[in-house]
């Protein structure tokens, strides 16, 4: 356990599931493989049309923008889904939202302000792969946390219910 705050001990560190992230990039590696297609092509498109052939040094750069393009996207993607963390600590939970490239959220609650912790897992893919949300509803400037697609999610509102019993704080659990 890692030490957080004035010698708080990290309890949980969440991420989204990896499955997530999977989804996310999926559409756009198969988008990936139409400039790898095009290359294939260009030889053929030069032996039927002559007249084109001063414009493939464009078709090309576009070629290559469009997966830069992609590429560059996976890469946000990925720096967005690991750097969103969620953290219980043994006195707080904490937010860590990337929200954008240069934009980030961070929101912290102490836990003895938790009213009501609830998880849900919806759909075929959260059920197989057990992910759901964390609904973390507190008293304080923001209402509730929630922990989108967190693995494992009823064993994180077990975890904390624990946690809040053995600190003596009083809690509701659905």
């Amino acid at each position: 356990m890692r030490t957080f705050f004035n010698r708080e001990k990290i309890l949980l560190r969440l991420h989204r599931h990896p499955i997530i992230l999977v989804l996310q990039v999926f559409p756009f590696l198969l988008l990936l493989s139409l400039p790898i297609a095009f290359t294939f092509f260009i030889p053929k498109i030069e032996e039927e049309f002559s007249l084109i052939t001063p414009f493939i040094p464009y078709c090309l750069l576009i070629r290559d923008l469009f997966a830069l393009y992609l590429f560059l996207f996976i890469l946000y993607t990925f720096y967005t889904h690991y750097l969103d963390i969620w953290l219980v600590t043994d006195e707080h939970i904490v937010n860590l939202e990337q929200k954008t490239l240069f934009s980030k959220t961070i929101a912290e609650q102490e836990l003895r302000r938790i009213q009501d912790i609830s998880a849900e897992v919806r759909g075929f893919l959260p059920t197989i792969f057990n992910y759901g949300d964390v609904l973390v509803q507190t008293a304080g400037t923001q209402e509730c946390f929630l922990f989108k697609d967190v693995s494992h999610p009823h064993m994180v509102v077990t975890t904390i219910s624990k946690l809040l019993q053995e600190k003596g704080y009083e809690k509701k659990t659905e």
